[in-house]
């Protein structure tokens, strides 16, 4: 009895405990001077109209722009390091007030600094503020004010207004605020004054109440004004933060309310109206951040994630709903408030499974389950009660009897116990464990435990239990209500599935219910379905051959199921009849390849990775990680409820809003060039105007061909989920891939036209957009001008001019000497005939037959006359052309040296050698080689000469014929008769071999001595047969 009295304490106390940890906290990110501030102090934060956030510091300011810090110092043209407020103009500029040197403006080019020297009352600024196009500079002694039109300074008169009983001191300035169009400023100890803007007169509508009041802040919400003074002298005082109606103020009425026991420094209002203030306590008091609600403060340190207790500046940046919360020592928090995440810190809910039922979400963790309402745990049931009533049931039931699975009461210790799987059907809640399966109410009450061995489990349509024994076969229980026990027999309505069948799962990871059918994911038989009371295996049919397999899902809108594999891979198939594949869905690297599980939304799948959460529709992704707040990436369990989906981790669990997350609206990326270089140079700064290039079209010189440019998009609420990728229209019509890169390098660009054209994949909302980063033309070089080109092309036209008159000139001196060439040659040919036709041959021919007449030699007389007279047709038939083949030529000779053997009664040896030649494509000139032969017969041999021969040789030597006529006879004597006849036949051959070759050089060559023996060379021009009938074409031409 003691023993149960122990264990509903505990659980008692548990419930109490457990029910007041959940702490919900909102996303936040943390800027600090390890991200690259000058320093953890904060002064002052502002967001301006271009999205940057400008943070002041004790030690510099700070320009934040999609994750990336620049710095600005003394240096660089700010007045003074430490950075006390920021605002901005009507006019866009920026204004940066300095405890130190006075103000700095700045235009987006320059920084311009206004200080004592220029007319400022005082160069320690608290506090600016512009109104009526004006900046009034607080001071910690007056006020000064600069007209914006013309930057001209004036300071209102401070003197006069002394404290009560403590005498005149310095005009400290505090704080500003705005109401029915006046200004009003709020001084540390003088009260709260009017500034009159027509004479720049201070009228005082408020008197501090007690001397020992010290202002600090003011802030004006509609009707209501809130300031902040030192709580130091609790004894004295009701608190440090003050309440007044506007106008009751201003009649310098008693406050409202006073609560509160810290200094108030700045304040912000949200969306929802909600005000906070920031809160250092100065002299020890506890600060930090505060909502100001219902007339108390409501610390929200804890839920924003601001570890510090010293906040002294806010601002809110309503675009993207966002709070930045600046502390003395840890920098800038920027607190999302937009509730799209939010995330249940609670060290107990270790969450293993997740359920819901009736408005309730119920949570199976490492400890029990607990039932979550309004993020309160309003039942609960713990692990040592479920580990009790096993152990009552073994009690009750000897071991013995039991047998089959007798490992699932060995478990003594919660320590020992693990919870694997949370199912709702049938109004109960399943809960499978090592220590059985437990059957309870939707209260939470238990119900039933059976002795079952099993992870995941899953019921069909008609109410079967599928119920896979981990590593080894699967049971389907009929009717788990038939599951008794008596004195002597467990029994239950159930069929076995033997592991060994090729049909049954093994190592089943998840369930999916779908109609009738029950479908199976396993890790290593790939998928299984149950239908009709027996398994089958996709993969042994070869319909679905993935293998390794982790989670199922389905989605009602698509009207498909979703496979997830071990790899990272999804399916999504079409199950509504038969089981098909309809696409295979790739998730990227970067956003995580393991998966945690998946569930579907409307038309959406939800896909949890090792890098957060990933949102598929329509091959469009939204990602969520720790950008929008999904620190943990331990997702251990997910279900949608409602518009919300529950993920819960070790160490509790995040709500996502869907409809805010899925339906994000559009973000108007603006996309701008901050960097550019061209060749290693970086671009005029004139050409930049607020960090970003002022212009989208540059022109450059040919040679400036190798660009760097640098991009980045602004005022993004979370940059780091852009992707880009580019093309250079003009140059390259493919695209790059994405990448978060936003760096471009061009090399060797040559001349042209270039767009340089940006797509933008926005993976926090899934849209695409598309823009014109820059335009550039790279200008030709000089000689690829229009201008040049136009001049050389008319200087080829007059080039073209001229030559085209030189040619013809050319053409008319080549056709007159040719002319007079062909002449000469006509005259040559003429001669050459009359030589070959003289009348000594003639004579001694007519006198050769006349000789066989006399002889009564008939036969040699008919015969010589047949030879002449075929001699005399063949020479005046090769007169009519210019050229004759080879054959024709040395048939020629063959006749001709035949008629002067018979006068010799054919006692000289004649020798004719062309072996080898292609004796009818080569063409010769006529008439050239019979005047050396006859030279021969007449000259070289006489009546005395022994064994006389004569040779002609015929061969090609460098591309020309080459002719040799040798004799063994009398060579050439000196003035003789012979060389007398040589000399003007030479004269007359040279001349020919010249205008036939084109050249004198070696067309003949004679060698002779006395000894005997004369050597006739001649070098021909060697021409085809085709060739002399394309001359003949011309010349008829």
């Amino acid at each position: 009895m003691r023993y149960s009295i122990e264990i509903k304490f505990l659980v008692f106390f548990l419930f109490i405990l457990t029910a007041n940890l959940s702490a919900q906290i909102y996303p936040s990110h943390q800027i600090s001077s390890e991200d690259g501030l000058p320093s953890d102090q904060i002064e002052s934060i502002f967001k301006d109209s271009r999205g940057i956030l400008w943070i002041g510091t004790s030690n510099g300011l700070s320009k934040v722009e999609n994750g990336k810090i620049k710095n600005f110092y003394t240096e660089d043209g700010i007045a003074h390091n430490n950075t006390w407020d920021i605002q901005e103009d009507e006019n866009n500029n920026i204004w940066i007030a300095s405890y130190g040197g006075g103000i700095t403006k700045f235009d987006g080019k320059n920084f311009t600094v206004f200080n004592e020297a220029k007319g400022l009352v005082n160069n320690f600024v608290r506090k600016i503020v512009v109104f009526n196009k004006q900046v009034f500079i607080g001071t910690k002694d007056g006020i000064s004010v600069l007209n914006t039109k013309n930057d001209s300074i004036s300071t209102i008169k401070t003197t006069g207004f002394a404290i009560n009983d403590i005498g005149e001191q310095n005009f400290q300035v505090m704080d500003f605020f705005t109401h029915k169009n006046e200004i009003y400023v709020g001084t540390f100890r003088h009260g709260i004054f009017k500034i009159n803007l027509q004479n720049n007169q201070l009228k005082k509508v408020f008197n501090f109440k007690s001397n020992l009041d010290a202002l600090f802040s003011i802030y004006k919400n509609d009707s209501i004004l809130y300031y902040g003074i030192d709580g130091a002298s609790t004894n004295l005082i009701k608190g440090s933060f003050k309440k007044f109606k506007i106008e009751k103020l201003l009649n310098d009425d008693e406050e409202e309310l006073v609560f509160g026991h810290s200094v108030f420094w700045d304040y912000a209002t949200d969306q929802k109206n909600n005000v906070y203030g920031a809160a250092w306590g100065v002299n020890g008091k506890k600060g930090g951040i505060f909502q100001i609600k219902n007339d108390s403060l409501i610390d929200k340190s804890i839920e924003f994630g601001v570890e510090s207790s010293d906040v002294k500046s806010l601002f809110f940046d309503p675009k993207f709903n966002f709070l930045y919360v600046g502390t003395l020592n840890k920098g800038v928090y920027e607190i999302d408030l937009s509730g799209n995440v939010t995330y249940f810190k609670n060290e107990n809910l270790n969450i293993v499974d997740i359920e819901y039922s009736k408005e309730e979400v119920v949570f199976l963790t490492k400890k029990g389950l607990k039932i979550i309402s309004n993020n309160k745990i309003t039942k609960q049931v713990s692990n040592v009660e479920l580990l009790n009533y096993s152990k009552n049931y073994y009690l009750k039931y000897p071991t013995k009897q039991i047998n089959r699975y007798p490992y699932l009461r060995n478990k003594t210790n919660t320590e020992d116990v693990l919870f694997f799987k949370l199912v709702l059907n049938n109004n109960s809640y399943w809960v499978s464990s090592n220590i059985g399966l437990f059957q309870l109410e939707l209260d939470l009450k238990i119900k039933n435990y059976f002795p079952i061995a099993t992870r995941e489990f899953e019921f069909d349509v008609n109410g079967k239990m599928i119920s896979p024994i981990p590593y080894s076969d699967s049971w389907v229980f009929n009717q788990l209500s038939n599951f008794t026990t008596n004195n002597e027999v467990l029994s239950y309505d159930a069929e076995l599935f033997l592991k060994k069948d090729v049909n049954t799962p093994e190592e089943v990871t998840n369930f999916r219910r779908v109609g009738k059918k029950v479908f199976i994911s396993t890790i290593k038989k790939g998928l299984f379905i149950y239908e009709n009371e027996k398994f089958s295996s996709l993969a042994e049919k070869g319909v679905f051959n993935e293998m390794e397999l982790k989670y199922l899902a389905f989605s009602e809108a698509l009207n498909q199921l979703v496979i997830g594999t071990a790899s990272g891979e999804l399916y999504l198939a079409d199950v509504t009849k038969e089981f098909k594949i309809v696409k295979k869905v790739e998730i990227e690297l970067r956003q995580g390849r393991t998966l945690s599980g998946i569930g579907t939304y409307k038309d959406y799948i939800i896909i949890g990775t090792n890098k957060g959460l990933l949102f598929y529709r329509n091959d469009t992704w939204q990602f969520i990680d720790h950008d929008q707040g999904l620190v943990k990436h331990e997702l251990t369990a997910g279900r949608v409820v409602g518009d919300e989906l529950i993920v819960g981790t070790n160490e509790g669990y995040y709500v996502f809003n869907l409809p805010k997350i899925l339906d994000f609206k559009r973000n108007d990326v603006a996309l701008h060039v901050n960097n550019i270089t061209i060749n290693n140079q970086p671009v005029v700064s004139n050409l930049f105007n607020w960090f970003n290039l002022d212009v989208n079209y540059l022109e450059l010189h040919y040679e400036q061909n190798n660009i760097f440019i640098d991009f980045k998009a602004s005022n993004h609420p979370y940059p780091d989920k852009l992707r880009y990728k580019y093309q250079v229209k003009g140059l390259d019509s493919t695209w790059s891939n994405y990448s978060n890169n936003t760096q471009i390098l061009l090399h060797y660009l040559p001349a042209g036209k270039f767009d340089i054209l940006l797509k933008t994949n926005d993976l926090s909302n899934g849209e695409e957009y598309s823009d014109n980063l820059l335009s550039l033309k790279v200008e030709p070089p000089f000689w690829l001008s229009p201008y040049f080109i136009a001049l050389i092309v008319l200087d080829l036209f007059v080039l073209v001019l001229i030559l085209y008159f030189l040619r013809i000139r050319t053409i008319k001196q080549r056709a007159i000497k040719k002319v007079a060439a062909q002449n000469r040659l006509s005259e040559i040919k003429l001669e050459a005939l009359q030589s070959q036709m003289n009348p000594h041959f003639t004579f001694n021919a007519m006198n050769s037959i006349q000789n066989y007449i006399i002889d009564n030699d008939i036969d040699n007389a008919l015969m010589y006359l047949s030879e002449f007279a075929k001699l005399i047709r063949q020479t005046l038939d090769n007169c009519s052309h210019t050229r004759i083949s080879l054959e024709n030529a040395i048939n020629y000779l063959i006749t001709y040296v035949k008629l002067e053997n018979m006068r010799f009664n054919n006692k000289i040896a004649v020798d004719i050698n062309y072996k080898g030649l292609p004796v009818m494509e080569i063409m010769i000139p006529p008439m050239l080689i019979q005047p050396f032969v006859e030279n021969v017969f007449v000259h070289a041999f006489d009546k005395d000469s022994v064994n006389p021969k004569l040779t002609i040789d015929f061969k090609i030597v460098d591309e020309q014929l080459q002719v040799r006529i040798f004799d063994n006879g009398k060579g050439i004597v000196k003035n003789s008769s012979r060389q007398q006849h040589q000399s003007k036949g030479l004269k007359m051959v040279r001349e020919r071999l010249k205008l036939l070759n084109n050249s004198d050089e070696n067309n003949l060559i004679i060698n002779s001595n006395d000894a005997g023996g004369t050597t006739v060379l001649l070098n021909l021009k060697l021409q085809s047969h085709n060739e002399y009938l394309k001359s003949i074409d011309v010349n008829n031409t």
